[in-house]
Protein backbone atom coordinates (compact mmCIF):
# COMPACT_ATOMS: atom_id res chain seq x y z
CA UNK A 1 0.00 0.00 0.00
CA UNK A 2 1.73 3.77 -0.71
CA UNK A 3 2.81 5.62 2.15
CA UNK A 4 -0.27 8.12 1.27
CA UNK A 5 -2.65 5.94 1.56
CA UNK A 6 -1.67 4.44 4.93
CA UNK A 7 -1.02 7.74 6.30
CA UNK A 8 -4.79 9.25 5.22
CA UNK A 9 -6.01 5.58 6.93
CA UNK A 10 -4.84 6.58 10.11
CA UNK A 11 -5.53 9.67 10.16
CA UNK A 12 -9.35 8.97 9.20
CA UNK A 13 -9.37 6.00 11.73
CA UNK A 14 -7.98 8.60 14.62
CA UNK A 15 -10.98 11.30 13.67
CA UNK A 16 -13.80 8.79 13.59
CA UNK A 17 -15.23 10.41 16.24
CA UNK A 18 -15.39 13.61 14.84
CA UNK A 19 -18.29 12.92 12.45
CA UNK A 20 -20.46 12.41 15.63
CA UNK A 21 -19.70 15.35 17.20
CA UNK A 22 -18.57 17.95 14.42
CA UNK A 23 -20.37 21.54 14.87
CA UNK A 24 -19.14 22.41 11.01
CA UNK A 25 -19.01 21.98 8.07
CA UNK A 26 -17.41 23.50 4.95
CA UNK A 27 -17.37 22.21 1.36
CA UNK A 28 -16.39 24.06 -1.58
CA UNK A 29 -15.27 23.60 -5.16
CA UNK A 30 -12.61 25.36 -7.93
CA UNK A 31 -12.47 24.87 -11.57
CA UNK A 32 -10.24 21.28 -11.14
CA UNK A 33 -10.54 20.91 -6.89
CA UNK A 34 -13.35 19.71 -4.41
CA UNK A 35 -12.78 20.14 -0.55
CA UNK A 36 -14.64 18.83 2.79
CA UNK A 37 -13.85 19.90 5.95
CA UNK A 38 -15.02 18.76 9.30
CA UNK A 39 -14.55 20.71 12.41
CA UNK A 40 -15.81 20.35 16.20
CA UNK A 41 -14.93 20.79 19.44
CA UNK A 42 -13.40 18.32 22.11
CA UNK A 43 -16.03 17.82 24.63
CA UNK A 44 -16.47 20.82 26.78
CA UNK A 45 -12.90 22.02 25.96
CA UNK A 46 -11.78 25.53 24.24
CA UNK A 47 -9.61 22.80 21.97
CA UNK A 48 -11.05 22.18 18.61
CA UNK A 49 -10.28 19.22 16.04
CA UNK A 50 -10.79 19.33 12.24
CA UNK A 51 -10.48 17.12 9.34
CA UNK A 52 -10.42 18.21 5.86
CA UNK A 53 -9.69 16.12 2.27
CA UNK A 54 -9.18 17.84 -0.83
CA UNK A 55 -9.10 16.15 -4.45
CA UNK A 56 -7.80 17.97 -7.18
CA UNK A 57 -8.45 16.59 -10.74
CA UNK A 58 -4.70 16.41 -11.59
CA UNK A 59 -4.57 13.33 -8.53
CA UNK A 60 -3.69 15.91 -6.48
CA UNK A 61 -4.10 15.09 -2.89
CA UNK A 62 -4.52 16.39 0.67
CA UNK A 63 -5.82 15.25 3.78
CA UNK A 64 -5.30 16.91 6.93
CA UNK A 65 -6.08 16.91 10.66
CA UNK A 66 -6.07 19.31 13.26
CA UNK A 67 -6.07 20.69 16.72
CA UNK A 68 -6.80 24.59 17.20
CA UNK A 69 -8.27 27.00 19.57
CA UNK A 70 -10.82 29.93 18.75
CA UNK A 71 -11.80 33.33 20.48
CA UNK A 72 -15.17 34.80 19.18
CA UNK A 73 -14.09 38.36 18.98
CA UNK A 74 -17.73 39.46 18.48
CA UNK A 75 -21.21 37.93 17.08
CA UNK A 76 -19.67 37.37 13.38
CA UNK A 77 -15.68 37.32 13.69
CA UNK A 78 -13.40 34.90 15.30
CA UNK A 79 -9.49 34.13 15.47
CA UNK A 80 -7.91 30.97 15.98
CA UNK A 81 -4.23 29.52 15.86
CA UNK A 82 -3.51 25.78 15.91
CA UNK A 83 -1.83 23.12 14.29
CA UNK A 84 -2.23 20.63 11.38
CA UNK A 85 -0.91 17.26 10.27
CA UNK A 86 -0.25 17.20 6.42
CA UNK A 87 -0.61 13.81 3.94
CA UNK A 88 -0.48 14.93 0.14
CA UNK A 89 -0.09 12.75 -2.52
CA UNK A 90 0.25 14.17 -6.40
CA UNK A 91 1.75 12.33 -9.35
CA UNK A 92 5.74 14.17 -8.59
CA UNK A 93 6.14 14.04 -5.15
CA UNK A 94 4.23 12.75 -1.58
CA UNK A 95 4.65 13.27 2.14
CA UNK A 96 3.66 14.22 5.05
CA UNK A 97 4.66 17.27 7.53
CA UNK A 98 3.15 19.33 10.29
CA UNK A 99 2.20 23.12 10.17
CA UNK A 100 1.53 25.64 12.47
CA UNK A 101 -0.76 28.86 11.75
CA UNK A 102 -3.94 30.62 12.12
CA UNK A 103 -7.08 31.70 10.59
CA UNK A 104 -9.69 34.11 11.17
CA UNK A 105 -12.81 35.66 9.85
CA UNK A 106 -13.18 39.46 10.65
CA UNK A 107 -17.19 41.04 9.59
CA UNK A 108 -17.20 44.38 7.98
CA UNK A 109 -19.37 46.59 9.77
CA UNK A 110 -19.93 49.21 7.17
CA UNK A 111 -21.89 46.17 5.11
CA UNK A 112 -23.86 43.73 7.34
CA UNK A 113 -23.27 40.04 6.82
CA UNK A 114 -20.11 40.50 4.79
CA UNK A 115 -16.95 39.51 6.19
CA UNK A 116 -13.17 38.79 5.09
CA UNK A 117 -11.87 34.92 6.31
CA UNK A 118 -8.22 33.44 5.68
CA UNK A 119 -6.13 31.39 6.69
CA UNK A 120 -1.63 30.80 6.39
CA UNK A 121 -0.69 27.83 7.79
CA UNK A 122 3.22 26.58 7.05
CA UNK A 123 5.34 24.18 8.16
CA UNK A 124 8.85 24.02 7.57
CA UNK A 125 11.43 21.31 6.33
CA UNK A 126 12.48 20.06 9.97
CA UNK A 127 8.75 19.07 10.40
CA UNK A 128 8.14 18.30 6.26
CA UNK A 129 9.07 14.46 5.24
CA UNK A 130 9.91 12.08 2.43
CA UNK A 131 9.71 14.91 -1.12
CA UNK A 132 8.57 17.75 0.96
CA UNK A 133 10.87 20.72 1.98
CA UNK A 134 8.76 23.07 3.39
CA UNK A 135 4.66 23.09 2.81
CA UNK A 136 2.55 25.92 2.58
CA UNK A 137 -1.97 26.25 2.69
CA UNK A 138 -3.10 29.57 2.20
CA UNK A 139 -6.39 31.00 1.74
CA UNK A 140 -8.12 34.24 1.46
CA UNK A 141 -12.90 34.97 1.12
CA UNK A 142 -14.84 37.35 0.98
CA UNK A 143 -17.73 36.05 2.94
CA UNK A 144 -21.51 36.95 2.94
CA UNK A 145 -23.53 35.11 6.54
CA UNK A 146 -26.86 33.94 4.62
CA UNK A 147 -27.98 33.33 8.06
CA UNK A 148 -26.31 32.58 11.23
CA UNK A 149 -25.45 29.06 10.77
CA UNK A 150 -24.57 29.53 6.92
CA UNK A 151 -22.04 31.53 5.14
CA UNK A 152 -20.76 31.47 1.37
CA UNK A 153 -17.62 32.56 0.28
CA UNK A 154 -15.72 33.25 -2.73
CA UNK A 155 -11.99 32.96 -2.50
CA UNK A 156 -8.20 32.01 -3.25
CA UNK A 157 -6.47 29.10 -2.26
CA UNK A 158 -2.98 27.67 -2.45
CA UNK A 159 -1.28 24.55 -1.55
CA UNK A 160 2.58 24.48 -2.19
CA UNK A 161 4.87 21.49 -1.59
CA UNK A 162 8.36 23.28 -1.53
CA UNK A 163 10.95 20.80 -2.83
CA UNK A 164 14.71 20.63 -3.26
CA UNK A 165 14.98 18.32 -6.42
CA UNK A 166 13.21 20.39 -9.33
CA UNK A 167 12.90 16.79 -10.83
CA UNK A 168 9.91 16.24 -8.90
CA UNK A 169 8.15 18.97 -10.19
CA UNK A 170 6.87 22.37 -8.90
CA UNK A 171 5.39 21.46 -5.99
CA UNK A 172 2.13 22.95 -6.77
CA UNK A 173 -1.28 20.98 -5.09
CA UNK A 174 -3.22 23.61 -5.65
CA UNK A 175 -4.01 27.39 -7.07
CA UNK A 176 -7.46 28.03 -7.94
CA UNK A 177 -10.49 30.51 -6.96
CA UNK A 178 -12.88 28.63 -4.41
CA UNK A 179 -16.94 28.89 -4.07
CA UNK A 180 -18.12 27.42 -0.80
CA UNK A 181 -20.20 27.23 1.75
CA UNK A 182 -19.67 26.86 6.11
CA UNK A 183 -22.32 25.52 8.00
CA UNK A 184 -22.22 25.57 11.73
CA UNK A 185 -24.46 23.52 13.77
Amino acid sequence: MKPFLKTSLRLLLLNIPLAAQASGLDLNIGNETVALSLMGPINTSDLNVSISGMHHQDDRDVLTTGLSVIEQTDVESHIGIGANIYAFDTPEIDGMGIALGGFFRQALPQVPHLGLGGQVFYGPSIVSMDSADDFLDATLRLEYQIIHQANIYLGYRKIKVFVDNEEEGDGKIDSSWVAGMRLTY
